[in-house]
């Protein structure tokens, strides 16, 4: 990032990127197309694309966690799995958004590093 502090827009983007991960509440597909949209059309801030990448990685992360918990639900072990997955959910974003505000970076909790920033 070049030592340099990132400008007050790529601070709001950076908060607006992972909040808009609530956007499927409204917007079926929202919560992945609105986010992705903002990284891809903003990527040349270090700063959003970098917190583009951990978006990415909370997304890929939690979809193999769902997947994987909802199998487990035929052996009942499933159900809290899923619902400690939808605390996550709600929480590493809002943790993160909270962190970009400031100008930091955050990663969403238990997550895998499929994608790196260079």
């Amino acid at each position: 990032m070049n030592g340099l502090q990132p400008t007050q827009r790529y601070l709001n983007l950076g908060v607006l990127l992972h909040l808009s991960s609530f956007a499927g509440i409204l917007i079926p597909y929202g919560g992945y197309i609105v986010p992705i949209g903002i990284w891809l059309i903003y990527r040349e801030s270090d700063f959003v694309n970098r917190q583009g990448f951990i978006f990415l990685n909370g997304l890929f992360s939690y979809t193999i966690y769902g997947v994987l918990s909802g199998l487990l639900c035929w052996i009942l072990i499933g159900f809290p799995l899923l619902a400690a997955l939808f605390v996550m959910a709600i929480w590493g974003p809002i943790r993160a958004a909270l962190a970009s505000r400031d100008g930091g970076f955050r990663e969403y909790p238990l997550v895998i590093k499929f994608l790196r920033a260079s």
